[in-house]
């Protein structure tokens, strides 16, 4: 017997799955990154002022005026870009098939039976699945995009005030 879907139900359980996963393989991607955005951005606040520290010197005062705000800011979205990460990798609720409904399908009765309500109920509860885990990848995408944002703001903020700094 072929793996090949012969029914248009078929073929939409066969989508549905493969969509599914899919979207399991795109949370991990996205919390692996979220991950890599706080740890990138506390390696970046720590390196920026290091270097503002060393352009500075010991014979030279402290950074005031603009670039102590510019600074100031960058810092600031470094942690906006951390918190961003972390809240990608906030636990939350996926919707997920009930084990429990799934006990009905199991009794002496129904094993006997041909299985094309059992797998279309079973199609339907994946689609719902896939539509959560959809809509909470799609969360998880935009405060990844948001991290990698202020990261870069942060950056460029942070590098113009040690440029600044060294050439003074």
């Amino acid at each position: 017997m072929s793996d090949a879907p012969n029914t248009a139900g078929q073929a939409a359980k066969y989508l549905i799955d493969a969509e599914l996963d899919v979207e399991r393989t795109r949370k991990t991607s996205l919390e692996a990154r979220g991950l890599a955005v706080i740890t990138g951005s506390g390696t970046l606040v720590t390196l920026l002022l290091a270097v503002a520290a060393l352009a500075m010197g010991k014979d030279k005062q402290a950074v005031s005026g603009w670039p102590e705000w510019i600074l100031a800011l960058s810092v600031l979205l470094f942690v906006l870009a951390a918190c961003f990460g972390i809240a990608v990798n906030a636990p939350s609720r996926y919707f997920r098939i009930d084990p429990a409904s799934l006990s009905g399908l199991i009794t002496r009765e129904e094993w006997g039976e041909p299985g094309q309500d059992a797998e279309r109920e079973l199609t339907a509860a994946r689609l719902a699945e896939l539509s959560d885990a959809r809509i909470r990848n799609e969360k998880k995408a935009r405060r990844v995009l948001a991290a990698i944002s202020c990261q870069v703001v942060g950056v460029l903020f942070a590098a113009s005030v040690v440029f600044v700094l060294v050439l003074r």
